[in-house]
């Protein structure tokens, strides 16, 4: 802090002591009208009036906090600063000058050139417009007068906020469409900057580094838009007061935005409790501005800047410490943070008249802050595609090996299907001989014993039931050869079903079950299938309810219709289905967990065959289950 106040004083001292320097003089180089002029308070002087002894003052200079004045004058009121210049002849300039806080007239002899807003002697009379410019005017050899005539009633200081300059006409052009262009293209890159990073932290909300630069970033554009040049107001006509809010509100969020950027680099909880007292100073500067008057919140810039340079300090500790623990982007942290605090101390200076304005100086040192903190963002998004491109790497090296592990799968699944088709080829005729010598067996007389005659009848049921099972592994396998038609009719849906289900009416008394058939159709409804495959899903989905089911249990189907599609709906009292195994039931040769109903299980192409069954009569099927409740089957 001692040392900031001496840096300070020297600055000061060299610029007061060049406001008694000798006569202004122009020889056709560029001139900086910073010394020899003289103010006159509450006095509006013109070109005509004669010239009296005022106060010596050095440009820029607020009138309300010169050391010359004791007691200090307001910062509300009106005055009159003139210089003279001498030429060595005659010449046609540029004359350069910056917005004041409020109004404006500049004489160069008794030509008026320049007027921002309207200069009054009371705040009734007084219109201000905050907009610099560079204007055309005339030097003659000799002596000439420079008058400038100000007047504030809005902004906590009153007076000239930058130095003049005049110079030849072209040059002076040349250089404000130079100035015209750097700003331009600085306030498009800090933009267009900011845009990219807050589209970034939308895509990926998890870090608020990029929506914090993104918001510095725009909100610095929307300032220096407002500031240096003031292009912002010559692109878009704004009031006074309009724009002055916006300008204080842009400057103190951008300085609340880069703050909370810096510090979210370097998370704990201290920093933490850092970021939510900077928030809340930044917070309270932006409601000041949107509540107080102008000539109030104005005031509180210099506050402004002190926690904006404790806030940046602190970041700078951080990012050195950051060097210390190897922290990835530190070095770039700091060299960014040193960036920043110069172009603060630069806009501190300008503000406080103990430097040269320059914002275009300060907009390059802020700039440099923002490449340097981008950097730091491109190091983070460097190392996420890094590892998104690892992963990528892996995951293709996995899926290469999924994929061969499928193909080996496949050619499994295809030596199954083969031997299967194969078995239940050979299987089935000597199956049919079987069957026809029981039911040849069955209808001789008086032959067999009414026992015999039932263990005869439930052979040749299960011998029906092996034949049904080859004819599916055969359907499965013209399945997977695109051979399998299917043959459709017309039937009456409630009668087809409840005939089917009866079916398995013995079987399920057999078992001490429950068979239940309820339908909600009208009895004359009629539904398109292939009668016979249908069969097959009905015979599936029921012997399973009816084999996983233990006695005393319940096992029911219902009819139901849904738009212009028949619902059926297999609902048992059953094991259950544990999660693990509910996703794989309809795989062929899918088999489950081990469970006490083991023994009971098939080979797995039941399920299989009856959904794609289903997906030939263009249905679709769905299983819930739950272990030890039962399980719902709805097609």
């Amino acid at each position: 802090a001692v040392l900031f106040y001496f840096i300070v004083g020297v600055f000061y001292f060299i610029h007061t002591a060049r406001a008694n320097s000798d006569q202004l003089s122009f020889t056709g180089e560029q001139l900086k009208l910073d010394g020899s002029w003289f103010f006159y308070w509450e006095t509006l002087l013109t070109p005509d009036d004669s010239i009296t002894q005022g106060v010596p003052v050095m440009l820029p200079q607020f009138w309300n906090k010169h050391p010359a004045f004791n007691p200090s004058l307001p910062s509300s009121g009106y005055g009159t600063y003139r210089t003279t210049v001498f030429a060595d002849k005659d010449y046609e300039i540029g004359l350069e000058y910056y917005a004041p806080h409020s109004a404006q007239r500049i004489f160069v002899n008794t030509e008026l050139v320049v007027q921002t807003g309207i200069v009054g002697v009371n705040e009734d009379s007084n219109e201000s417009l905050w907009l610099p410019g560079t204007a055309r005017a005339y030097l003659h050899a000799g002596i000439n007068t420079i008058t400038i005539q100000v007047s504030n009633y809005d902004h906590a200081n009153g007076g000239i906020f930058g130095t003049p300059v005049i110079g030849l006409i072209d040059v002076m052009n040349r250089v404000r469409e130079h100035q015209v262009i750097t700003e331009s293209f600085i306030i498009g890159a800090i933009f267009i900057l900011g845009c990219f990073f807050i589209g970034l932290f939308l895509l990926w909300r998890r870090d608020f580094g990029f929506l914090y630069y993104g918001l510095f970033a725009v909100f610095f554009g929307i300032w220096y838009g407002n500031y240096g040049l003031h292009l912002m107001k010559v692109i878009v006509d704004m009031e006074w007061s309009f724009s002055i809010r916006l300008t204080y509100v842009s400057f103190y969020g951008f300085l609340g935005f880069m703050i909370l950027y810096i510090l979210d680099e370097y998370r704990s909880p201290l920093v933490s409790w850092v970021s939510k007292g900077a928030m809340i100073v930044f917070g309270l500067f932006i409601l000041s501005v949107l509540v107080m008057p102008s000539e109030v919140f104005t005031s509180y810039i210099t506050i402004a800047h002190v926690f904006g340079f404790v806030f940046a300090f602190f970041g700078l500790f951080l990012a050195g410490r950051g060097v210390f623990q190897k922290k990835r982007g530190s070095l770039l942290t700091i060299a960014g943070n040193i960036s920043f605090l110069i172009a603060k101390f630069s806009l501190f200076g300008m503000y406080h008249g103990f430097l040269d304005r320059s914002a275009q100086l300060t907009a390059i040192l802020y700039l440099s802050s923002f490449l340097l903190y981008a950097m730091v963002l491109a190091q983070r998004i460097g190392l996420a595609f890094t590892s998104a491109y690892r992963l990528q790497q892996e995951t293709k090296s996995q899926k290469d090996e999924i994929e061969s592990q499928a193909n080996q799968l496949s050619r499994i699944d295809q030596f199954k299907s083969r031997f299967f088709a194969n078995v239940s080829h050979d299987f089935r005729s000597p199956l049919t001989l079987v069957k026809g010598y029981l039911s040849g067996l069955r209808q001789e007389d008086n032959i067999l014993t009414p026992k015999s005659n039932q263990m005869l009848e439930k052979a040749e049921k299960n011998v029906e039931q092996l034949v049904m099972l080859t004819d599916e592994i055969r359907d499965l396998i013209s399945l997977d050869n695109d051979s399998f038609e299917l043959k459709f009719s017309t039937v009456k849906a409630t009668e087809f079903f409840r005939m089917n289900v009866g079916m398995f009416q013995s079987l399920a008394e057999q078992s001490r079950l429950k068979l239940q058939f309820e339908s909600k159709l009208n009895d004359e409804l009629e539904v398109v299938i292939d009668r016979y495959q249908m069969e097959k899903v009905i015979y599936n989905l029921l012997s399973n309810a009816i084999k996983f089911t233990p006695e005393n249990g319940t096992v029911s189907v219902g009819l139901d219709k849904s738009s212009s599609s028949l619902q059926i709906i297999v609902r048992d009292s059953g094991i259950g289905i544990s999660e693990d195994d509910l996703p794989h039931i309809f795989d062929r040769y899918f088999q489950g967990r081990s469970n006490e109903y083991r023994s009971k299980e098939g080979l797995g192409i039941g399920l299989a065959f009856v959904r794609e069954i289903i997906d030939r009569h263009d249905g679709n099927i769905v299983v819930e289950s739950t272990l030890g409740t039962g399980t719902i089957f709805k097609v």
